[in-house]
């Protein structure tokens, strides 16, 4: 039997071979299977009893994105809850503000199924704009009229008014919007 005293799980998550041998005599090793993940993810999707054409949100990827990770729309169950109940406070504000026709959000990228680096570039850097997505907890949301760039400085956005609803709703039930050229938001807490 061997005791590990401590492990810095990596930041991709995955199964990782880990073999230990004997000081005195490394001739004598074992190896094990490890899984590293973040527990109790789950579908986004699953957490939404509707069928598709009453949810209030599409999944909606770019073609880069679905070839290197087709399962991203997973998180912690508290914060599904929290990002569903503010997806349906927009889209019932939304119909309000919009002549009665409510919009429906497109959802982009969530956590991969075990959790981890988000990668979606494909070239694994655990460095990159997607770093928060490692632990269930953030949500990216396809820019449809919700977010314009300042003609005098493309790089600069800001949020339109219906953005703005968004960002109401969001921080109604505990999220925070991130500041980042894409609409990416986060929820603070764990189940």
């Amino acid at each position: 039997m061997a005791i590990v005293d401590s492990l810095a799980a990596p930041e991709i998550s995955g199964t990782y071979l880990i073999t230990a041998s004997l000081v005195s005599n490394p001739s004598v090793k074992d190896t094990v299977n490890l899984n590293v993940q973040v527990p109790r993810l789950v579908y986004f999707g699953d957490l939404i009893y509707l069928p598709n054409s009453d949810k209030p949100f599409t999944f909606f990827q770019s073609d880069i994105g679905i070839a290197n990770h087709p399962e991203n729309d997973y998180c912690t169950p508290a914060m599904g809850d929290s990002l569903f109940l503010a997806i349906q406070d927009f889209y019932d504000r939304s119909a309000s503000t919009q002549g009665g026709v409510p919009l429906k959000l497109s959802l982009n990228d969530m956590s991969l199924p075990w959790g981890g680096a988000f990668d979606y570039k494909g070239n694994w850097n655990v460095n990159s704009e997607h770093t928060f997505h490692r632990i269930g907890l953030a949500v990216d949301i396809n820019n449809t009229g919700l977010k314009v760039s300042d003609p005098s400085n493309p790089k600069l956005t800001h949020l339109t008014r219906i953005g703005e609803h968004l960002k109401t709703s969001v921080e109604k039930f505990g999220g925070a919007i991130y500041s980042e050229p894409t609409i990416h938001f986060g929820f603070f807490h764990h189940n």
